[in-house]
C-alpha cells in the first residue's frame, strides 16, 4: 500500500522539467546566454590585443586566458540565474513544490550546462581564430564536456 499523503514527483521527470523550464527562459529572454557571449568575446578581443608577444609566448597563455574566460562567463551566467529565480519569485516556488531538492540542484546543473557547452564552442572559435590553434583539438572537446 502506497502512502498517498505526500504526492512526489520521480526525480529524473522532476530534473527534466527544470532543465526544460530553464532553457525554454533563456531561450524567451536571451539575457543570460547574451551577456555570457558578449562577456567572452571581449575578454578574448581584449587579450589578443593586449597580449602583442611573440608567438611562442602568445601559445604559452592563450590557455590561460582561454579558461579565465570561461570560468569567469560561467560565474556570470550562474549568477544571473539565480538572480532571475530570486527577483521572479521562481525559487520559492521551486522550495514548495513536492519535488525532491535535489532535483532542483540538478536541474539547475545540466541546464547550466547546457549553456556553457554553447559558450565553450563560441569562445573555441574565437580562440582558434585570434589564437591560431585548431577548432579541432578533440582533448580539449572533452575537457569541455567534462
Amino acid at each position: 500500500m502506497s502512502d498517498s499523503s505526500s504526492p512526489t514527483t520521480p526525480l529524473w521527470e522532476a530534473v527534466a522539467a527544470l532543465v526544460w523550464k530553464e532553457i525554454v527562459a533563456e531561450l524567451r529572454s536571451r539575457g543570460m546566454l547574451t551577456s555570457m557571449l558578449l562577456f567572452t568575446t571581449s575578454v578574448l578581443f581584449v587579450f589578443y590585443f593586449a597580449l602583442e608577444l611573440d608567438a611562442k609566448a602568445r601559445a604559452n597563455v592563450s590557455a590561460g586566458v582561454l579558461w579565465s574566460t570561461l570560468i569567469f562567463a560561467g560565474t556570470l551566467g550562474l549568477n544571473r540565474s539565480m538572480a532571475m529565480e530570486k527577483e521572479q519569485g521562481g525559487l520559492d516556488g521551486l522550495l514548495l513544490a513536492p519535488i525532491d531538492r535535489s532535483a532542483i540542484y540538478f536541474g539547475k546543473l545540466l541546464a547550466n550546462w547546457a549553456l556553457m557547452i554553447v559558450v565553450a564552442a563560441f569562445a573555441m572559435l574565437l580562440y582558434a581564430i585570434f589564437y591560431n590553434q585548431s577548432f579541432w583539438n578533440l582533448g580539449l572537446w572533452a575537457v569541455f564536456l567534462l
